[in-house]
């Protein structure tokens, strides 16, 4: 059953199992949530006046789902309506955040400062520890995402109903949504569909962590590790000898290392990190992950075996020997019968980054763009989409020397994430020249596919609404 409300949420109508055609739900963690229903003819009438849908949640019965309507269109049937979830919606425009400078807090201070004059109410939320949090002139969407990132923290919207008005809405902050469920899938079997599998590019069976650089007397200086750690199995998960500063998988290394036996080793590193212990346990977290190929799976479940966002499950791999757990990342559920028909499980390799304000305009933009044939309008468009995503990635500086640890050319570099974190985009100045990238290869390395020189301009593509010379032919500028 949907609950109709008009602009001022008072609820007006409902729609019964028997006037809808579909109702689907698409959930993940941390991404926008959308809903997508079709309603029959003879249900039309109730739709007049109707700006949000909501329904019960399938995981906590005592509160609601709430949307907001985007577009409606006929079908041979009756009318199909998109909608995005209020969060999404109400976070990207209900005010702003004009300035917050927190140089050391809890994800709960900054969760009330970024509420803080909004609808919405602080929930539940997660102990964490201390760590800075800026911002300036941003959406509270994008507070929220900041957020997310800071603590790797994950959100939990809900809505109350009180004399058939939306009373309250809370927003809840957990460590890890969902619960352990034991259920156990082997690869290779009818119960599990690949959606994407990587090859053995940026795999490694042994890690070398570094963390947050030791303050001196004018700076920062040589990185933590974990020398001083001593792990015995089984009370730890892999034996590391005290002194040693390498963090090995020996099966992994039989299976995936060198022909001569030697681990595939990464140095990552952790610029937040100041506790050898936290070290460790994070640097053996993400080796476990890409130790192995990582796959990205996709599973129709029934009735009976019901899994909701975030539950664990475990993934047993006869081909490899190994098993391993992990979690459902997105659900797509039917609203009329209150089940999870699918979920995807595994590795989440079909995204980089889950990130709110990209996937909200995606969907928005899939429900409104009719820019028809014109170059010019694709164009402008485009242009408004790469200023608009000016606001979504961080910015991080760095001035580097000659040998440095990182392995860069020397020269001035801005990039999306730390620079110990796999950044995905960058731009870099020096030498002459400048270079800009917005990808990066099988091993993790950003690739400079356009340049900038005193010479002119390379690029894979360039895209123009007007390209004015005074000739142009193939291969040849002419004097």
């Amino acid at each position: 059953m949907l609950i109709l409300f008009d602009k001022n949420e008072n609820q007006i109508a409902r729609l019964g199992p028997s006037e809808l055609i579909s109702a689907i739900q698409e959930e993940e963690i941390n991404g926008t949530t959308t809903l997508k229903f079709e309603c029959s003819l003879e249900a039309i009438d109730k739709l007049e006046g109707v700006e949000y849908v909501g329904h019960q949640d399938l995981t906590d019965p005592n509160s609601i789902q709430l949307y907001k309507i985007l577009v409606s269109r006929p079908t041979g049937n009756g009318y199909v309506y998109d909608c995005v979830h209020t969060l999404f919606d109400e976070l990207a425009g209900y005010g702003y955040i004009r300035e917050v400078r927190l140089e050391s807090t809890t994800a709960l201070n900054a969760i009330n400062k970024v509420l803080s004059g909004s609808r919405w109410e602080i929930g539940t939320v997660a102990g964490t520890e201390n760590r800075p949090f800026y911002l300036y002139d941003n959406t509270r969407l994008e507070g929220l995402k900041k957020i997310i990132e800071t603590w790797d923290i994950e959100i939990e919207p809900r809505f109350f109903i009180v004399n058939n008005r939306i009373s309250k809405r809370t927003l809840n902050l957990v460590k890890s949504r969902g619960s352990k469920t034991g259920r156990r899938y082997v690869y290779g079997t009818n119960a599990l569909e690949v959606v994407k599998e990587t090859s053995q590019a940026g795999l490694y069976t042994a890690v070398i962590p570094r963390g947050k650089g030791e303050p001196t007397g004018d700076g920062y200086g040589r990185r933590i590790n974990i020398k001083d750690v001593s792990w015995v199995k089984p009370e730890n998960p892999l034996d590391k000898a005290k002194n040693e500063e390498m963090l090995e998988i020996p099966e992994m290394t039989e299976k995936f290392g060198y022909p001569d036996g030697g681990p595939r080793v990464k140095i990552q590193v952790y610029e937040d990190i100041e506790d050898p212990q936290v070290l460790i346990q994070k640097a053996y977290e993400d080796l476990i992950k890409n130790s192995r190929p990582l796959v990205q799976f996709k599973a129709k479940i029934s009735e009976s075996d019901n899994l909701h966002l975030g539950d664990e499950v475990s993934i047993i791999r006869r081909d490899l020997g190994i098993f391993y757990k992990t979690r459902v990342f997105r659900c797509k559920r039917n609203i009329i019968t209150g089940v999870t028909d699918e979920v995807e499980i595994g590795d989440r390799l079909e995204l980089t980054q889950a990130d709110f304000n990209k996937s909200l305009r995606k969907h928005i933009n899939i429900a409104k763009s009719d820019l028809g044939s014109s170059i010019q309008a694709m164009v402008k468009q485009l242009q408004k989409e790469i200023s608009d995503s000016m606001f979504d990635d961080d910015a991080n500086w760095y001035f580097l020397e000659r040998d440095n640890p990182y392995g860069y050319a020397p020269g001035f570099y801005t990039l999306n994430k730390p620079i110990g974190q796999n950044p995905s985009k960058g731009v870099f100045i020096g030498g002459g020249k400048m270079g800009v990238s917005n990808r990066v290869d099988s091993n993790g390395k950003l690739q400079w596919t356009t340049w900038v020189t005193g010479d002119g301009l390379v690029a894979d593509v360039i895209t123009s609404g007007t390209l004015n010379a005074n000739l142009i032919r193939a291969g040849v500028l002419a004097d």
